[in-house]
């Protein structure tokens, strides 16, 4: 990095991966996947500052902002932004990608205004989800950002089918929800809430009570839990466990367990 400032911000830096050897619990040499500076005729002009990568869930790729200032911020006014995605170096293809800019995402108009990417932990109907924030204007004066140049959070698509040369965003669209009043950035994503009975589920853990359970079509859905716990299960009496005397609570790991012999 450099331009480093007491506040955190910094107006350049590169983008690198240190290669791990999870067999030999070992890491190599970094090594430079995107030079800011390379960046500098791209939109923004004169940014040489790569910040703030982002993994796709598949690790796949990885998205990034790329800014004359990593606050996205200079004196009084806010500095323009724009979105890249590259493809890392991989035992198949040991040479990284060359960036991509992800126009449509971050342009208003002409304009690049996004910063502070944030890729989403799953894929949906053949999509990556990003979630960024833009000064870009939304709604209106009576209600929106309209003229304000205030900060909100957007989310655009991007899809799975890139292939590492063609620009595979969206048009972003502005994440419900939010105060138009205030300045929001640097979002997070969330676990979804635990599933009622009858959702549908991936894991057991989804669900708020029950299990997991396959059903017609291949599709799991949340079932309550049994009226006595099944092998496995967790227990605090033989009373719990089901099976008439076939299956006792363990009194140690309070599991209903077959009794041995």
């Amino acid at each position: 990095m450099t331009g480093w400032t007491s506040n955190a911000a910094f107006s350049g830096g590169d983008l690198a991966i240190i290669p791990v050897d999870s067999v030999a619990d070992t890491v190599g040499s970094t090594q430079v996947i995107s030079r800011g500076a390379d960046l500098s005729a791209s939109d923004p002009a004169g940014g040489t500052a790569d910040c703030f990568p982002t993994w796709t869930p598949d690790s796949h790729f990885l998205a990034f902002a790329h800014t004359t200032n990593s606050r996205a911020t200079a004196g009084d006014g806010r500095v323009p932004g724009s979105l890249f995605m590259i493809r890392p170096p991989s035992t198949a293809m040991p040479s990284a990608g060359s960036p991509v800019r992800l126009a449509h995402a971050s342009d208003e108009g002409a304009e690049p205004r996004a910063h502070y990417p944030n890729l989403s932990p799953f894929v949906s109907a053949g999509y990556y989800w990003l979630v960024f924030y833009s000064d870009r204007y939304y709604g209106n004066t009576q209600s929106g950002t309209y003229g304000t140049r205030r900060p909100q959070l957007w989310v655009t698509a991007i899809s799975t089918s890139f292939d590492g040369t063609n620009d595979p965003s969206n048009v972003p669209y502005w994440l419900p929800g939010q105060d138009v009043a205030q300045q929001n950035a640097d979002a997070v994503w969330a676990a979804a809430a635990c599933r009622m009975s009858g959702d549908t589920c991936h894991t057991s853990t989804d669900c708020c009570s029950g299990s997991c359970v396959p059903g017609a079509g291949g599709t799991y859905h949340c079932q309550p839990p049994p009226m006595c716990r099944r092998e496995g299960e967790s227990c605090e009496r033989d009373a719990d466990c089901c099976g008439m005397g076939t299956l006792t609570c363990d009194p140690v790991i309070r599991t209903c367990q077959r009794p041995i012999g």
